[in-house]
């Protein structure tokens, strides 16, 4: 009998790109695939359950939860409990553009490199796991050596300075000196730890909601199961108009995969590449200055869109044919952490200088203490936020609530 189905795959359904694929001892069920092909999504269309446009003439399919993509691109096989986890943790470790597999666990390479082993029994799975969380990147604090506009280091510029940074800060803290009026010398003060405060870093602070100074900034582990979905909602209380708001990616020099969210000249942008092209989403508005500002960010695959303050819906997306982010590096909140490379990439490398009180990533609401406490892995120069004080504190009668200190 004739299929005018099976004419169209023959003619039709050739991949024009493959992303990466991979399988195991249960063949294709456990399959991590991403292709696109030559059309249109609509009458027609060969995807058993979801079709997404890309550019140029190009459509990829896509399964719903519970389902996972059969490596022909548009069928979906059905899950059961286990080979979902299996393939959350494998495209969670190991999806990486252009990557090779093999069916030995191999942990000698470098966890940075272009080849990844993999291995599809469940117990070796969980030694990969195990091996690349504890190769964890490096948060030492790098703002006491970290360039400047003008190619001198702040190191440099301490010792060519006639009043030298002498303040004990304790464990983990660092002096350093606040920009001045070129007339008067800097003001020293310590940057301390998460978690420690005062003059010397002598006291011990809890981080309820944290207020960032444009130097600190607070690290979480990196996003699980976010390589192709984001929904993000964060109050902040800006106090400038330039600041990193979050950022995370593939790789600390920001040359992989990436995601920002930022204020720039008062808007907030959201930057994202999947590894082929850079999307960018402004806001219309600008936001409020020393006030709270609600911001609502969804993100699948290639398409994002944000809303401050209850305003409008602002869309954008990204450029090329890749759709999935990968993110291996830690999710930095309220500055840059100790990425580089950020002067190609953001139209700002200044840290946020206000306060945080809500950050939510896909469900998980997150703490800003110290881990066990909190979620926090590492955090400088953070102190709690006095602002945030007045929002518990209804006054009435026309009453305005100011906090003292």
């Amino acid at each position: 009998m004739f299929n005018p189905l099976s004419t169209f795959l023959v003619t039709a359904l050739v991949p024009v790109i493959c992303i990466f694929s991979f399988t195991n001892e249960q063949e294709m069920q456990n399959n991590i695939f991403e292709a696109a092909f030559q059309g249109r999504c609509g009458h027609g269309s060969p995807c058993e359950q979801l079709c997404y446009e890309l550019h140029d003439g190009m459509f990829e399919c896509d399964c719903k939860d519970g389902f996972v993509l059969h490596q022909n691109g548009y069928s979906c096989l059905e899950m059961n409990t286990t080979m979902e986890t299996m393939v959350e943790e494998e495209e969670d470790i190991l999806y990486q553009k252009d990557a090779s597999f093999s069916a030995e666990l191999d942990t000698s390479g470098d966890v940075r490199g272009n080849s990844v082993l993999f291995s599809p029994k469940a117990d070796e799975v969980e030694k990969k796991v195990q091996f690349l969380t504890t190769q964890s990147p490096n948060l030492e604090q790098k703002v006491p050596g970290s360039t400047t506009s003008d190619g001198h280091t702040t190191e440099s510029l301490r010792a060519a300075d006639t009043t030298p940074c002498l303040l004990d800060c304790g464990v983990g803290g660092s002096c350093t000196l606040e920009a001045a009026d070129p007339s008067r010398p800097g003001q020293q003060r310590c940057q301390c730890p998460l978690g420690r405060g005062g003059n010397h870093c002598e006291t011990d602070v809890e981080i309820r909601s944290p207020r960032f100074t444009g130097q600190g900034w607070l690290a979480f582990p990196a996003l699980r199961a976010a390589y192709k979905h984001v929904q993000l909602e964060l109050e902040f209380r800006p106090e400038a108009w330039d600041g990193i708001l979050l950022l995370t990616g593939e790789r600390d020099d920001m040359a992989g995969d990436f995601m920002a969210l930022l204020l720039h000249q008062g808007f907030v942008e959201f930057r994202f590449d999947c590894g082929s092209g850079l999307g960018v989403v402004r806001s219309e508005e600008t936001v409020l200055l020393n006030q709270w500002n609600r911001l609502t960010l969804y993100r699948h695959r290639w398409d994002a869109w944000i809303q401050l303050n209850n305003g409008k819906h602002v869309e954008g997306r990204s450029k090329g044919l890749f759709s999935r982010i990968t993110f291996r590096e830690p999710l930095f909140v309220g500055g840059p952490g100790n990425t580089t490379g950020l002067a190609e990439k953001l139209p700002t490398e200044d840290g946020l200088k206000g306060c945080i009180r809500h950050l939510e990533v896909n469900d998980h609401v997150y703490r800003f203490n110290m881990a066990p406490l909190g979620d926090s892995v590492k955090g400088f120069d953070v102190e709690e936020c006095s602002a945030d004080r007045c929002s518990k504190v209804p006054c009435q009668h026309g009453g305005k609530c100011l906090t003292s200190g």
